[in-house]
């Protein structure tokens, strides 16, 4: 494998000790979020093909198999380092881009999901997840971790983040939403079995069933459009046979010339024999149900190693050659047909709207349809309501890392979604993502206080207007806010923020223990890197290097203390709580001794819930602001006890 210290293996942290000794990668936060809110290419169903590849690599369907070369495809963290491998596929024109984990953000980040009518015949996420489903899959995540720790002692601050990160992929729901289109798929690959002799005909055939899923599912819903979904075959052959590669550019041409769709090739039933392979890692974006039955019951999945790269090939000549471009296109249509008038003079300007007659040919607002059972609040705008296009037109921007025009599509959509809460919330809450995605570090600590902090309130206000159902989607929402709030470079201003937000999920009393003291343990670093930028890091004293200071109770370095009583002829009235020299410019410039009270608070919840590698961790990051004070011998007092307890 490959030596990089990639995205994927940050979320995997748990199968690569070797690493947790690895310092936190810059802007992982927003790396995690930007995955969260990738486009979505989802596979369809073959069962022969799902059948083949079961007896072949013990993979359930071609579905899965996409799955694992998911998320940041740029990093080919699975292709080995071997000659005969390295760099073999690299496709002309292709552009190279090295650890995603050192960039702010890549376009060729895509997330595989099932197909569309597995994700239209499943209900909201949200009405499916409850915090107690979240907590019993971080109870067993945190069991299977508890043996690696037990071999390695040292405590990880990288291992406490991804384990954060995990939980906060966990709240992120993969299914269809009417209130946005994130994860409404962009691409769906059809693939077709050579070897099983499927050729035109039977692509023909399933290219017409998706066409007609709107019409002959009862349950499609009218928020999606199936035309906005790009179709791609892929065909899956044995290199090996020159019939069956003569028979894929037969038909690759027949599909382009007569059904106007692109394909793809995979050598995927080729038989490499005497082949190096290679262990797929875990997928990172799959339901929670889907997870807690992984770990329940692990697979190794082994391919062989040139295939891996193939596969990396393949999916990159997807996303840059047909689905960017798509969406570009798309982009332009939408703008030319429904932004651009909406942002004409004419229209924006109530002097000159009085003179404009109403049957003038720009998009009217859509009323949105209205459930016929009473009982349900929920409405809905239609696909092809301007509304939801303009919805679709920024999100598909924030997608392409456009955020600056996504920002703007979200200030115009907050007029239209006023009187619908349900809407108005996502709508807030994205326009304050795409503003600190892509603010990046010219954000003001004034911008800060006087629009980001307002804008997010009012988001979490939109939400909490609504019913329960929406608890775990408000948590989210917090969770997406504090994070992109602890990216910003003015930590001093942002940190104390994002600790109300943080602080507001556990005054909600929403989640279970497990949760809840995740979320203790982000406060806590939230108050680590809380530090004035007056304060350089030459002279910033390390919470790690015991050299926190505490009016009661902090005394010089040894050397210091030997030379004071060498030199010094009044010893005897020595101030013990005299500051030291060193650490004078950081006075009250840091937050290190609440990073180590909730390290300590941290470690108590981990006690309760039977976790004494996770509070042995958080009693090691408080021990150096604690471990000087004459109160933390207490017997009495919690560090005493807990320290006595865990040794």
């Amino acid at each position: 494998m490959t030596s990089q210290f990639s995205y994927e293996k940050y979320m995997n942290l748990i199968q690569y000790p070797e690493h947790w000794s690895n310092p936190i990668p810059h802007e992982i936060s927003k790396k995690v979020i930007y995955n969260t809110l990738s486009p979505c290419i989802c596979v369809q169903s073959n069962p022969e093909l799902d059948d083949h590849l079961k007896d072949l690599y013990n993979i359930d369907s071609v579905s899965m198999l996409f799955r694992y070369f998911g998320d940041y495809i740029q990093d080919r963290d699975q292709v080995p380092l071997s000659s005969d491998t390295k760099d073999t596929g690299a496709l002309p024109g292709t552009r190279h881009r090295s650890d995603s984990l050192s960039q702010r953000q890549a376009s060729e980040c895509v997330r595989f999901t099932r197909s569309l009518e597995n994700l239209v015949s499943i209900d909201s996420e949200d009405q499916i997840l409850q915090p107690s489903d979240i907590d019993s899959f971080l109870s067993q995540y945190l069991q299977n971790l508890e043996p690696i720790m037990d071999g390695n002692g040292t405590p990880s601050k990288l291992l406490k983040h991804s384990i954060y990160h995990r939980f906060f992929i966990t709240l992120s729901s993969i299914n269809l939403s009417r209130y946005h289109s994130f994860h409404h798929p962009v691409v769906a690959l059809i693939p077709i079995d050579i070897t099983k002799n499927q050729g035109y005909e039977y692509a023909r055939e399933l290219l017409i069933n998706f066409k007609n899923l709107n019409n002959t599912l009862d349950n499609f819903p009218e928020f999606i459009n199936i035309n906005d979904i790009l179709p791609v075959f892929v065909l899956c052959y044995d290199e090996n046979s020159r019939e069956q590669w003569e028979s894929v550019q037969s038909l690759t041409k027949s599909l382009k010339k007569q059904l106007f769709v692109e394909s793809v090739s995979i050598s995927l039933f080729t038989s490499y024999e005497n082949q190096q392979l290679t262990t797929l890692h875990s997928p990172i974006i799959v339901s929670l149900h889907e997870q807690i039955f992984n770990m329940s019951y692990p697979t190794s999945i082994n391919i062989p190693s040139k295939l891996v790269t193939h596969l990396y090939d393949t999916i990159s000549s997807v996303v840059e050659e047909l689905m960017i471009p798509f969406m570009n296109r798309k982009l332009v249509f939408w703008d030319e047909t429904v932004l651009q008038p909406r942002k004409s003079i004419f229209q924006s300007n109530k002097f000159f709207r009085r003179f404009i007659s109403p049957k003038s040919n720009h998009p009217a607002s859509h009323k949105p349809i209205h459930p016929e059972d009473s009982k349900q609040s929920d409405i809905m705008f239609p696909a092809s309501s301007p509304e939801f296009l303009l919805r679709k037109l920024a999100d598909w921007s924030f997608m392409l890392s456009d955020f600056k025009k996504a920002y703007s599509i979200y200030d115009l959509l907050t007029k239209d979604f006023e009187s619908y809460p349900q809407y108005l919330a996502p709508c807030l809450e994205y326009k304050s993502v795409s503003l600190l995605m892509g603010a990046q570090n010219i954000i003001t600590a004034k911008t800060i206080k006087t629009e980001v902090d307002p804008l997010m309130n009012k988001a979490i206000e939109q939400y909490r207007k609504q019913e329960d159902k929406n608890s775990l989607r408000l948590i989210h929402c917090i969770l997406t806010f504090s994070d992109l709030l602890l990216s910003l470079s003015d930590t001093w201003v942002s940190s104390p923020l994002a600790v109300n937000y943080l602080t507001l999920i556990q005054e909600s009393n929403i989640l279970g223990p497990y949760a809840s003291v995740i979320i203790w343990e982000r406060i806590a670093y939230a108050y680590e890197i809380c530090i004035d930028p007056r304060v350089n890091d030459h002279f910033l004293p390390k919470p790690e290097d015991g050299e926190l200071i505490d009016n009661t109770g902090c005394t010089a370095s040894s050397k210091d203390e030997k030379n004071l009583h060498e030199n010094d002829v009044d010893n005897e009235w020595k101030n013990e709580n005299k500051l030291i020299r060193n650490n004078m410019r950081s006075e009250g410039l840091t937050r290190f001794r609440k990073y180590s009270l909730y390290q300590l608070v941290a470690a108590k919840k981990w006690t309760e819930v039977h976790k004494n590698n996770q509070a042995k961790w958080c009693i090691h990051q408080a021990s150096p602001a604690y471990k000087k004070l004459d109160l933390s011998k207490r017997p009495d007092g919690l560090f005493h006890k807990l320290t006595i307890e865990l040794s």
